[in-house]
C-alpha cells in the first residue's frame, strides 16, 4: 500500500511539471539570433545611408514612365503584362517592362505621386537584395558560428553601401535594375537550395525557374 501511494504521489508531482513545460515558448537557437541581428544591422545601416534620398524629386525617365504615364494610374496588371505601350506615355515608343511597371502602379496606388513612397520602394528592394546576397554567401562559405556569419555580413554591407549602387537606388526609374538584381539573386539562391536537397527539391527548382523568367 505504501509503495502504491508513493507511485501515485510521484505521478501527481510530475503532472504540473509537464504542464509548465508545455507552456514554455521555444527558445531561438543562438545561430538564428545571430542571423536576425546581422539582418537588422544590414537593414538599419542601408536605410540610414540612403535616408537622404526620400526627398529626391522625379528625374529624366521618371516623367514619361511615372508622372505623365496614365497607364499606371489604374492597377490593371493583366494589361501591364500584355501591352508594351504601358511602359511610357509617349505614343509609338514601347518598352516591355511588366514587373517594373506593375511595381510603379502599386506604389502609385499607395502614395500617388509622392516621391517618398517611390524611394521607399527602391530602398526596400535594395535591402532585400542585400539579404539575398547574405544568405547566398552564408550558404557557400559555411553556415555555423561567427565565421559563417561575418563573411556574409561583410559581403552584404559592401554590396549595400558601394557607391556603384547609388544610381539604381536613388534614381526612381532605377527600380528596373533593382528588380533585375532581385530575381537573379533569388533565382540563384533557389538553385543552390535545389542542389542541396536530395529529395523534394522540385519546388526550389520551380522557384528558380520562375525567378529567372521574371
Amino acid at each position: 500500500m505504501s509503495s502504491k501511494k508513493t507511485r501515485n504521489r510521484e505521478a501527481v508531482e510530475k503532472q504540473p511539471q509537464k504542464a509548465v513545460k508545455a507552456n514554455v515558448a521555444p527558445v531561438p537557437s543562438p545561430d538564428r539570433m545571430r542571423i536576425i541581428a546581422a539582418l537588422a544591422v544590414i537593414a538599419v545601416i542601408t536605410l540610414v545611408s540612403y535616408s537622404n534620398s526620400f526627398s529626391g524629386k522625379f528625374q529624366f525617365d521618371d516623367f514619361h514612365q511615372i508622372v505623365e504615364n496614365n497607364f499606371i494610374r489604374k492597377l490593371d496588371i493583366p494589361r501591364l503584362f500584355t501591352d508594351a505601350q504601358t511602359a511610357t506615355y509617349e505614343l509609338g515608343s514601347k518598352a516591355y517592362r511588366p514587373v517594373t511597371m506593375t511595381s510603379f502602379a502599386v506604389t502609385y496606388a499607395i502614395g500617388g505621386n509622392n516621391t517618398a513612397w517611390f524611394h521607399a520602394g527602391n530602398i526596400k528592394l535594395h535591402i532585400l537584395n542585400a539579404f539575398l546576397l547574405f544568405f547566398i554567401v552564408r550558404n557557400i562559405a559555411g553556415r555555423r558560428g561567427y565565421g559563417g556569419l561575418m563573411m556574409p555580413l561583410a559581403a552584404a554591407l559592401v554590396f549595400a553601401l558601394h557607391p556603384v549602387q547609388t544610381s539604381a537606388v536613388t534614381y526612381i526609374s532605377g527600380r528596373a535594375m533593382l528588380l533585375a538584381s532581385f530575381f537573379v539573386l533569388a533565382g540563384f539562391y533557389c538553385f543552390i537550395r535545389y542542389r542541396e536537397r536530395e529529395t523534394g527539391g522540385i519546388l526550389w527548382a520551380a522557384a528558380a525557374s520562375a525567378c529567372f523568367a521574371l
